[in-house]
């Protein structure tokens, strides 16, 4: 199974659930986080995903990504994990560490944000 991590990928459409939001690990490497509401709409709750940025891609992301609602499109190796809510409950979370953003502005406008920075 050697590569099999690199090589699944996946993509999602929606829309950021607030500002993006930097912080650095122990080690001195940035990490940004932003959750986006995917699905929903009719009368059904979206999902929503944690998207994470690491190093350039963190820092250009936490610039672009400035505020609630913003319409993305975004690229990137899904996992997810597990934690007890308040309640106590076993709960799942899907998560993206993306690689490709694009923004979606008016008109439905795709534009791709350069996350290394160049």
């Amino acid at each position: 199974m050697e590569g099999f991590a690199t090589k699944y990928r996946g993509s999602l459409y929606g829309y950021t659930g607030g500002q993006a939001e930097m912080m650095y690990t122990p080690n001195g490497k940035a990490v940004t986080k932003v959750s986006v509401a995917v699905g929903g709409g009719e009368g059904r709750k979206p999902r929503w995903i944690q998207m994470i940025f690491w190093e350039k891609a963190a820092e250009v992301a936490n610039q672009v990504l400035d505020k609630k609602g913003m319409a993305v499109i975004v690229e990137g190796r899904p996992d997810a994990s597990a934690y007890k809510s308040r309640k106590g409950e076993l709960k799942s979370q899907m998560i993206l560490t993306v690689d490709r953003l694009w923004i979606v502005e008016e008109g439905d406008k795709q534009v791709e944000v350069d996350l290394e920075g160049k």
